[in-house]
């Protein structure tokens, strides 16, 4: 059994008791944050993913009831549906603004 201030995350020992404190609130509120992206918008976001995700999370918030056409579109694409245009006009700012992260929207794992 490790000793009581080792992180086996990080692989070392913590110098006192606050640092632990520290490290725990940080990796708590980051899980925190995880699972209600997970519940809210239906990305499943790994802990790698964290930093990138957590930039873009104000666009998010705006498009991912359309997600499906985000993973559709790509820049200058024509569209001739109806149900397209209308998506189109009604979050074109969102889609611009999302636009240079759409690959990374498209590896991200959906849980709805």
């Amino acid at each position: 059994m490790p000793a009581p201030n080792f992180c086996s995350k990080l692989n070392r020992y913590f110098e006192n008791e606050d640092e632990k404190k520290e490290f725990k609130k940080v990796r708590n509120a980051r899980y925190m944050n995880r699972f209600n992206w997970s519940k809210r918008y239906g990305y499943k976001v790994k802990d790698t993913e964290y930093e990138q995700f957590h930039q873009i999370i104000k666009i998010v918030k705006k498009i991912h009831k359309i997600h499906d056409f985000i993973v559709n579109h790509y820049t200058n694409k024509i569209y001739s549906k109806h149900e397209d245009l209308e998506i189109l006009s009604m979050n074109y700012k969102n889609i611009k603004a999302i636009e240079p992260y759409i690959a990374f929207i498209k590896s991200l794992e959906r849980t709805k």
